[in-house]
Protein backbone atom coordinates (compact mmCIF):
# COMPACT_ATOMS: atom_id res chain seq x y z
CA UNK A 1 0.00 0.00 0.00
CA UNK A 2 0.90 3.43 -0.93
CA UNK A 3 3.13 5.10 2.20
CA UNK A 4 1.25 8.04 2.24
CA UNK A 5 -2.45 5.84 3.02
CA UNK A 6 -0.73 4.51 5.96
CA UNK A 7 0.44 7.63 7.72
CA UNK A 8 -3.37 9.25 7.12
CA UNK A 9 -4.43 6.22 8.52
CA UNK A 10 -2.73 6.00 11.38
CA UNK A 11 -3.19 10.19 11.94
CA UNK A 12 -7.12 8.99 11.67
CA UNK A 13 -7.02 5.82 14.15
CA UNK A 14 -4.76 8.63 16.33
CA UNK A 15 -7.92 11.01 16.26
CA UNK A 16 -10.35 8.14 16.89
CA UNK A 17 -8.46 7.33 19.88
CA UNK A 18 -8.58 10.73 21.26
CA UNK A 19 -12.49 11.24 20.20
CA UNK A 20 -13.32 7.78 21.83
CA UNK A 21 -11.58 9.40 25.45
CA UNK A 22 -11.96 13.17 25.08
CA UNK A 23 -14.53 14.08 22.49
CA UNK A 24 -16.95 15.71 25.18
CA UNK A 25 -14.52 16.93 27.63
CA UNK A 26 -15.25 19.86 28.76
CA UNK A 27 -13.19 22.87 31.01
CA UNK A 28 -14.11 21.46 34.50
CA UNK A 29 -11.50 18.52 33.49
CA UNK A 30 -9.30 19.57 30.55
CA UNK A 31 -6.64 19.23 32.87
CA UNK A 32 -6.97 15.13 32.19
CA UNK A 33 -6.18 16.26 28.55
CA UNK A 34 -3.46 18.28 28.63
CA UNK A 35 -1.70 15.87 31.46
CA UNK A 36 -2.24 13.06 29.70
CA UNK A 37 -1.75 13.92 25.97
CA UNK A 38 1.70 12.51 25.82
CA UNK A 39 0.50 9.22 27.22
CA UNK A 40 -1.83 8.74 24.45
CA UNK A 41 0.20 9.66 22.00
CA UNK A 42 3.78 7.41 22.78
CA UNK A 43 0.93 4.73 22.84
CA UNK A 44 -0.31 5.21 19.18
CA UNK A 45 3.74 5.84 18.04
CA UNK A 46 3.98 2.46 19.77
CA UNK A 47 1.23 0.73 18.03
CA UNK A 48 2.04 2.58 15.08
CA UNK A 49 5.16 1.52 14.68
CA UNK A 50 4.43 -2.09 15.41
CA UNK A 51 1.58 -1.95 12.71
CA UNK A 52 4.11 -0.35 10.09
CA UNK A 53 7.00 -2.66 10.70
CA UNK A 54 7.09 -4.26 7.69
CA UNK A 55 7.75 -0.96 5.90
CA UNK A 56 9.61 0.64 8.29
CA UNK A 57 12.36 -2.44 9.50
CA UNK A 58 11.46 -5.57 6.72
CA UNK A 59 9.37 -6.95 9.17
CA UNK A 60 7.20 -10.08 9.10
CA UNK A 61 4.88 -11.92 11.72
CA UNK A 62 3.49 -8.98 13.31
CA UNK A 63 1.34 -9.13 16.07
CA UNK A 64 -0.69 -6.52 16.95
CA UNK A 65 -1.96 -8.15 20.72
CA UNK A 66 1.73 -8.47 22.08
CA UNK A 67 2.87 -5.59 20.06
CA UNK A 68 5.88 -7.41 18.73
CA UNK A 69 6.93 -8.53 15.46
CA UNK A 70 10.00 -10.65 14.33
CA UNK A 71 13.07 -9.70 12.07
CA UNK A 72 14.73 -12.78 10.52
CA UNK A 73 12.83 -15.47 12.82
CA UNK A 74 14.23 -12.74 15.96
CA UNK A 75 10.70 -11.51 18.16
CA UNK A 76 11.38 -8.00 18.45
CA UNK A 77 9.40 -5.90 20.79
CA UNK A 78 9.22 -2.20 20.92
CA UNK A 79 9.85 -0.17 24.24
CA UNK A 80 9.35 3.67 24.66
CA UNK A 81 10.98 6.07 27.68
CA UNK A 82 11.87 9.32 28.48
CA UNK A 83 15.89 9.77 28.13
CA UNK A 84 16.21 11.11 31.55
CA UNK A 85 19.88 12.10 30.86
CA UNK A 86 18.48 14.49 28.48
CA UNK A 87 15.41 16.18 28.99
CA UNK A 88 12.78 16.70 26.14
CA UNK A 89 14.12 13.71 24.57
CA UNK A 90 12.26 10.39 23.87
CA UNK A 91 14.21 7.00 23.26
CA UNK A 92 12.59 4.51 21.12
CA UNK A 93 14.05 1.08 21.56
CA UNK A 94 13.73 -2.28 19.42
CA UNK A 95 14.18 -4.76 21.48
CA UNK A 96 15.54 -8.78 20.47
CA UNK A 97 13.80 -11.11 22.58
CA UNK A 98 16.23 -14.73 21.86
CA UNK A 99 18.18 -16.05 24.44
CA UNK A 100 20.34 -17.51 21.96
CA UNK A 101 21.58 -14.51 20.36
CA UNK A 102 25.07 -12.94 21.04
CA UNK A 103 25.68 -9.80 23.10
CA UNK A 104 26.95 -7.96 19.94
CA UNK A 105 23.64 -9.08 18.03
CA UNK A 106 21.27 -7.67 20.86
CA UNK A 107 23.36 -4.73 21.61
CA UNK A 108 21.33 -1.30 20.60
CA UNK A 109 22.54 1.42 18.34
CA UNK A 110 21.66 5.04 17.49
CA UNK A 111 20.11 4.85 14.39
CA UNK A 112 18.16 7.71 13.70
CA UNK A 113 16.82 11.22 15.26
CA UNK A 114 13.82 13.35 14.56
CA UNK A 115 13.03 16.03 15.66
CA UNK A 116 9.82 17.23 17.07
CA UNK A 117 8.78 20.80 16.07
CA UNK A 118 5.52 21.45 18.85
CA UNK A 119 5.23 22.69 21.86
CA UNK A 120 4.87 19.43 23.62
CA UNK A 121 7.05 17.33 26.49
CA UNK A 122 9.00 16.04 23.71
CA UNK A 123 11.67 18.05 21.20
CA UNK A 124 13.54 15.11 20.02
CA UNK A 125 13.11 11.26 19.56
CA UNK A 126 15.72 8.70 19.18
CA UNK A 127 15.29 5.51 17.88
CA UNK A 128 17.60 2.97 19.12
CA UNK A 129 17.94 -0.48 17.06
CA UNK A 130 20.08 -3.93 17.31
CA UNK A 131 22.52 -4.67 14.41
CA UNK A 132 20.34 -7.66 13.43
CA UNK A 133 17.96 -4.69 12.80
CA UNK A 134 17.54 -1.94 10.60
CA UNK A 135 15.25 0.88 9.34
CA UNK A 136 14.10 0.07 5.90
CA UNK A 137 12.10 3.71 5.24
CA UNK A 138 13.61 6.74 6.96
CA UNK A 139 11.50 8.94 5.66
CA UNK A 140 8.37 6.84 6.37
CA UNK A 141 9.70 6.59 10.01
CA UNK A 142 10.31 10.34 10.16
CA UNK A 143 7.25 11.36 9.04
CA UNK A 144 5.11 8.95 10.91
CA UNK A 145 7.10 9.98 14.24
CA UNK A 146 5.95 13.66 13.95
CA UNK A 147 2.58 13.45 12.46
CA UNK A 148 1.72 11.39 15.19
CA UNK A 149 2.79 14.19 17.72
CA UNK A 150 1.66 17.34 15.43
CA UNK A 151 -1.69 15.53 14.78
CA UNK A 152 -2.10 15.38 18.63
CA UNK A 153 -1.18 18.76 19.82
CA UNK A 154 -3.23 20.17 17.12
CA UNK A 155 -6.07 18.36 18.09
CA UNK A 156 -5.27 18.79 21.58
CA UNK A 157 -5.15 22.28 21.41
CA UNK A 158 -7.83 22.70 19.35
CA UNK A 159 -10.10 21.20 21.87
CA UNK A 160 -8.66 23.52 24.40
CA UNK A 161 -9.94 25.88 22.86
CA UNK A 162 -12.99 24.99 22.22
CA UNK A 163 -13.32 24.39 26.14
CA UNK A 164 -12.24 27.74 26.58
CA UNK A 165 -14.46 29.55 24.08
CA UNK A 166 -17.60 27.65 25.56
CA UNK A 167 -16.72 28.28 29.01
CA UNK A 168 -16.48 32.16 28.81
CA UNK A 169 -20.11 32.64 27.25
CA UNK A 170 -19.17 35.43 24.93
CA UNK A 171 -18.75 37.15 28.51
CA UNK A 172 -15.17 38.55 28.30
CA UNK A 173 -14.46 39.09 25.24
CA UNK A 174 -15.30 42.90 25.02
CA UNK A 175 -12.21 43.48 27.53
CA UNK A 176 -9.69 41.48 25.45
CA UNK A 177 -11.02 42.92 21.89
CA UNK A 178 -11.01 46.26 23.44
CA UNK A 179 -7.44 45.85 24.05
CA UNK A 180 -6.75 44.13 20.58
CA UNK A 181 -8.25 46.77 19.26
CA UNK A 182 -6.17 49.58 20.93
CA UNK A 183 -2.43 47.54 20.92
CA UNK A 184 -1.28 48.24 17.61
CA UNK A 185 1.68 45.75 17.88
CA UNK A 186 0.42 42.29 19.41
CA UNK A 187 3.65 41.45 20.70
CA UNK A 188 3.39 42.97 23.67
CA UNK A 189 -0.38 41.32 24.42
CA UNK A 190 1.73 38.16 25.20
CA UNK A 191 0.58 37.00 28.73
CA UNK A 192 -1.61 39.80 29.16
CA UNK A 193 -4.75 38.53 31.08
CA UNK A 194 -7.56 40.21 32.94
CA UNK A 195 -7.72 39.15 36.82
CA UNK A 196 -10.48 39.47 39.27
CA UNK A 197 -11.12 38.67 42.73
CA UNK A 198 -14.84 37.87 43.72
CA UNK A 199 -16.24 36.20 46.52
CA UNK A 200 -12.26 35.76 48.31
CA UNK A 201 -11.29 33.75 45.21
CA UNK A 202 -8.86 35.25 42.57
CA UNK A 203 -9.13 33.76 38.88
CA UNK A 204 -8.22 34.81 35.25
CA UNK A 205 -11.02 36.16 33.57
CA UNK A 206 -11.27 33.88 30.88
CA UNK A 207 -9.82 34.21 26.65
CA UNK A 208 -9.76 31.53 23.99
CA UNK A 209 -6.78 34.25 22.48
CA UNK A 210 -5.20 34.82 25.76
CA UNK A 211 -4.90 30.84 26.53
CA UNK A 212 -2.93 30.58 23.23
CA UNK A 213 -0.67 32.86 23.97
CA UNK A 214 0.13 31.11 27.56
CA UNK A 215 0.68 28.01 25.77
CA UNK A 216 3.41 29.41 23.40
CA UNK A 217 5.06 30.93 26.19
CA UNK A 218 5.03 27.97 28.24
CA UNK A 219 6.77 26.39 25.54
CA UNK A 220 9.90 27.84 26.64
CA UNK A 221 10.18 26.39 29.61
CA UNK A 222 7.46 23.71 30.38
CA UNK A 223 9.86 21.14 29.50
CA UNK A 224 12.22 21.70 32.10
CA UNK A 225 9.32 20.51 34.76
CA UNK A 226 8.55 17.43 33.10
CA UNK A 227 4.91 18.62 31.74
CA UNK A 228 3.53 19.87 28.19
CA UNK A 229 2.99 23.53 27.83
CA UNK A 230 -0.69 23.17 27.24
CA UNK A 231 -1.01 21.41 31.13
CA UNK A 232 1.50 24.51 32.21
CA UNK A 233 -0.88 27.08 30.60
CA UNK A 234 -3.86 25.39 31.35
CA UNK A 235 -3.22 25.00 35.61
CA UNK A 236 -1.61 29.17 35.24
CA UNK A 237 -5.09 30.20 33.36
CA UNK A 238 -7.76 28.25 35.14
CA UNK A 239 -6.64 27.50 38.96
CA UNK A 240 -8.47 29.38 41.24
CA UNK A 241 -6.41 31.01 44.22
CA UNK A 242 -7.86 32.02 47.83
CA UNK A 243 -7.57 36.04 48.54
CA UNK A 244 -5.00 35.53 50.86
CA UNK A 245 -2.22 34.43 48.09
CA UNK A 246 -3.52 36.74 45.59
CA UNK A 247 -2.12 40.28 44.61
CA UNK A 248 -5.38 41.93 43.52
CA UNK A 249 -6.38 43.59 46.97
CA UNK A 250 -2.93 45.37 47.04
CA UNK A 251 -2.87 46.51 43.73
CA UNK A 252 -6.34 47.90 43.69
CA UNK A 253 -5.99 49.49 47.08
CA UNK A 254 -2.46 51.29 45.95
CA UNK A 255 -4.03 52.51 42.61
CA UNK A 256 -1.22 52.12 40.63
CA UNK A 257 0.66 50.10 39.00
CA UNK A 258 2.44 46.99 41.62
CA UNK A 259 5.38 44.57 40.72
CA UNK A 260 6.09 41.65 42.12
CA UNK A 261 8.59 38.65 42.37
CA UNK A 262 6.85 35.14 41.63
CA UNK A 263 10.23 33.41 42.87
CA UNK A 264 10.02 34.74 46.14
CA UNK A 265 7.59 36.76 48.22
CA UNK A 266 3.80 37.38 49.23
CA UNK A 267 1.69 36.03 46.23
CA UNK A 268 0.46 32.75 44.89
CA UNK A 269 3.08 30.91 46.94
CA UNK A 270 0.63 28.14 48.43
CA UNK A 271 0.70 25.84 45.65
CA UNK A 272 4.43 25.29 44.02
CA UNK A 273 2.74 23.46 41.32
CA UNK A 274 1.08 26.63 40.50
CA UNK A 275 3.74 28.81 40.94
CA UNK A 276 5.86 27.32 38.42
CA UNK A 277 3.07 27.19 36.08
CA UNK A 278 2.84 30.94 36.36
CA UNK A 279 6.69 31.45 36.42
CA UNK A 280 6.61 29.67 32.87
CA UNK A 281 4.24 31.69 31.36
CA UNK A 282 4.60 35.15 32.78
CA UNK A 283 8.85 34.85 33.89
CA UNK A 284 10.39 35.69 36.97
CA UNK A 285 8.49 39.15 37.72
CA UNK A 286 4.47 40.42 37.24
CA UNK A 287 3.01 43.69 36.80
CA UNK A 288 -0.51 44.28 37.55
CA UNK A 289 -2.56 47.35 36.72
CA UNK A 290 -6.01 48.47 38.55
CA UNK A 291 -8.77 48.52 36.44
CA UNK A 292 -12.27 48.26 38.83
CA UNK A 293 -13.18 48.48 42.14
CA UNK A 294 -17.40 47.88 42.04
CA UNK A 295 -18.32 46.75 46.00
CA UNK A 296 -16.42 43.24 46.18
CA UNK A 297 -15.42 42.76 42.96
CA UNK A 298 -12.17 43.74 41.73
CA UNK A 299 -10.43 43.39 38.24
CA UNK A 300 -6.75 43.85 37.33
CA UNK A 301 -4.66 43.61 34.23
CA UNK A 302 -1.89 41.12 34.95
CA UNK A 303 1.29 41.00 32.29
CA UNK A 304 4.96 40.06 32.50
CA UNK A 305 7.11 43.06 34.00
CA UNK A 306 9.33 43.56 30.70
CA UNK A 307 6.25 44.71 28.98
CA UNK A 308 5.11 47.67 31.71
CA UNK A 309 6.93 50.62 29.90
CA UNK A 310 4.64 50.15 27.01
CA UNK A 311 1.49 48.55 28.26
CA UNK A 312 0.96 51.10 31.38
CA UNK A 313 0.39 53.97 29.15
CA UNK A 314 -2.07 52.52 26.94
CA UNK A 315 -3.55 50.98 30.49
CA UNK A 316 -3.63 54.50 31.81
CA UNK A 317 -5.63 56.16 29.02
CA UNK A 318 -7.82 53.51 27.93
CA UNK A 319 -8.85 52.10 31.95
CA UNK A 320 -12.23 54.33 32.26
CA UNK A 321 -13.41 52.78 29.38
CA UNK A 322 -11.88 49.07 30.42
CA UNK A 323 -13.44 49.57 33.98
CA UNK A 324 -17.02 50.12 32.43
CA UNK A 325 -16.98 46.70 30.29
CA UNK A 326 -15.56 45.22 33.33
CA UNK A 327 -18.73 46.79 35.18
CA UNK A 328 -20.88 45.72 32.79
CA UNK A 329 -19.28 42.14 32.61
CA UNK A 330 -19.89 41.55 36.32
CA UNK A 331 -22.70 38.41 35.93
CA UNK A 332 -21.00 36.94 33.39
CA UNK A 333 -17.65 36.71 35.55
CA UNK A 334 -19.10 35.00 38.21
CA UNK A 335 -20.37 32.11 35.90
CA UNK A 336 -16.76 32.04 34.91
CA UNK A 337 -15.86 31.59 38.53
CA UNK A 338 -18.94 29.10 38.88
CA UNK A 339 -16.95 27.58 36.25
CA UNK A 340 -13.53 27.44 37.32
CA UNK A 341 -14.52 26.14 40.44
CA UNK A 342 -15.35 23.61 39.26
CA UNK A 343 -12.38 22.91 37.19
CA UNK A 344 -10.69 19.10 38.98
CA UNK A 345 -6.55 18.73 39.16
CA UNK A 346 -5.97 16.19 36.31
CA UNK A 347 -6.95 12.46 37.34
CA UNK A 348 -5.68 11.22 33.52
CA UNK A 349 -4.36 8.32 34.88
CA UNK A 350 -7.55 6.99 35.65
CA UNK A 351 -9.47 8.21 33.18
CA UNK A 352 -7.37 6.92 29.93
CA UNK A 353 -6.79 3.40 32.19
CA UNK A 354 -8.26 1.62 29.39
CA UNK A 355 -5.13 2.09 27.25
CA UNK A 356 -3.73 -0.95 28.66
CA UNK A 357 -0.93 -1.35 25.86
CA UNK A 358 2.65 -2.70 25.30
CA UNK A 359 3.80 0.75 26.13
CA UNK A 360 1.98 2.08 29.17
CA UNK A 361 4.04 0.58 32.09
CA UNK A 362 7.96 2.05 30.72
CA UNK A 363 5.96 4.98 29.48
CA UNK A 364 4.63 5.63 33.14
CA UNK A 365 8.20 4.92 35.00
CA UNK A 366 9.79 7.52 32.32
CA UNK A 367 7.13 9.92 34.19
CA UNK A 368 8.40 8.84 37.36
CA UNK A 369 12.01 10.45 36.90
CA UNK A 370 10.75 13.67 36.00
Amino acid sequence: MDPAIEIEAEKLALLKSLESLFGSITIESIADLVDGIDYLLLQHLGESLVRQAAHLFNADRINEETQSFQVGNIRIEVEIASNIQQEGCLLVCLIPRDLDLQKSEIRLRKAMEVKIDVPGRYSLVVYDLPTLCSIRDKDLLSTLTKDVFIVGHNWMNEKTMKCIRQANYEANQSLYEYMRTVVTDPRILNGFVFSALMDEKDFVVLDETAIYNAISLAANTAWKLGRSPADVAVQAMTQVVPRADSVIADTINSGRTLDFDLTAGKYYQGDNSFTESMRAVWGSSVSCFPIMREGKMLVIALFPTELRSELEPILTVHGPILEQIAKDKIGHMKKILQILLQVRPSNWAETIGQFTGAFAASYIKSLQHH
